[in-house]
């Protein structure tokens, strides 16, 4: 990627062709995006949740911001893709260095002193190829309602498509958050066998996503086109019908809370790839079905149907091969059961005073 990068550097030297400079620019930060990928989740492997995100996740917006502001404020006439891409490689240079120092800080006694480390790049192979299959299901899977929507409709639809899939992601947050949270404890607990203390862990996680999600959707569907309105114009209100769809669909994969995340971290990663493929498949199936005649609607019902339809699939996959279920029943359970002895033992102490 480098290489190509340099490649086409030296070739908008000898050719004016600026108007392709963006996309070298873009390629140079692959490897630097990768990087920083690999250190916030060593990072996170070693339970630095905090430290893992903030390089990426907090600092690196904040500077480009600031440095950005300041840089077109003072000379606006280089306000250009460019010199965006400029400070934005810039910042994330300085993100890298700070998250690999933070790793070096962080990392255990015994790995500095390990000099004979060695890898078995068999077992790493055969499950790199099956992850990188699944993230590839994954883009293809979220971006495939908005290519059909520009294909089979006005552009005016896809715009106003667009803002609802943005706005309807905040309904997962909690959900997001919590995954990212729990993927070392899940490695650990799979690896020795604490099945319980991995259910209790996974549903309580399923629970809080869940109490996130549905206040976040009821808002949505009460106030979102005035949400709308207001941090977008009223020209984009029209978007709240395809809001509240996906937003529904949304706490399914609440609701299912860390099944795919489950499967990964178990090592099942090949299971996830066929479930993903055939999700992706109905997809598409269903977009070419309702989007011709429903426009966004279409494409926001058959997004929200093939979501459940995929956490239905995952839930039951890890429920098979992990014995764990995926869902807030068995937290629930737990609390109900807690909660029923406490009171048989109120009203067992005061039948005793009386």
């Amino acid at each position: 990627v480098i290489a190509i990068a340099l490649i086409g550097f030296s070739y908008l030297s000898l050719e004016s062709h600026s108007q392709y400079s963006p996309f070298f620019w873009g390629l140079a930060l692959v490897p630097l995006l990768g990087f920083s990928a690999i250190i916030g989740a060593a990072n996170r492997g070693l339970k630095y949740i905090f430290l893992a995100q903030c390089p990426d996740q907090v600092l690196r917006p904040v500077l480009f911001a600031i440095s950005a502001a300041i840089v077109f404020s003072l000379y606006p006439e280089s306000a250009t893709a460019k010199t965006a891409l400029t400070l934005l490689f810039v910042t994330l240079a300085i993100t890298f260095c700070m998250g690999g120092y933070l790793l070096f800080r962080v990392q255990p006694q015994g790995a500095r002193q390990c000099k004979t480390a060695k890898m078995n790049h068999r077992i790493w192979f055969r499950s790199i190829v099956p992850l990188s299959l699944v993230s590839g299901l994954q883009l293809i899977s979220q971006n495939t309602d908005l290519l059909m929507l520009g294909l089979l409709r006005p552009s005016e639809e896809v715009g106003l498509y667009k803002i609802a899939l943005s706005v309807s992601t905040l309904t997962i947050l909690g959900l997001t958050a919590f995954n990212l949270v729990i993927q070392p404890y899940v490695v650990e607990f799979h690896k020795n066998k604490e099945l319980v203390k991995l259910q209790r862990i996974i549903s309580a996680g399923a629970g809080a996503a869940v109490a996130f999600t549905v206040p976040v959707v009821a808002v949505f569907i009460f106030f979102g086109r005035e949400l709308i309105s207001l941090f977008y114009g009223a020209a984009f209100a029209d978007a709240n019908i395809a809001l509240i769809v996906l937003s529904l669909g949304s706490i399914s994969t609440a609701y299912f809370g860390a099944a795919g995340v489950l499967l990964t971290m178990a090592g099942l990663e090949k299971s996830l790839v066929g479930l993903l493929s055939i999700s992706t498949l109905s997809n598409v199936a269903l977009n070419s079905l309702f989007i011709p005649p429903f426009g966004i609607l279409g494409a926001a019902t058959a997004t929200a149907l093939s979501t459940i339809f995929l956490n239905i699939l995952l839930w039951r996959a890890a429920r098979a091969q992990t014995s764990v279920n995926c869902s807030p029943v068995f937290i629930a359970g737990e609390v109900v059961s807690v909660a029923r002895d406490k009171i048989r033992n109120l009203a067992t102490r005061n039948s005793g005073g009386l």
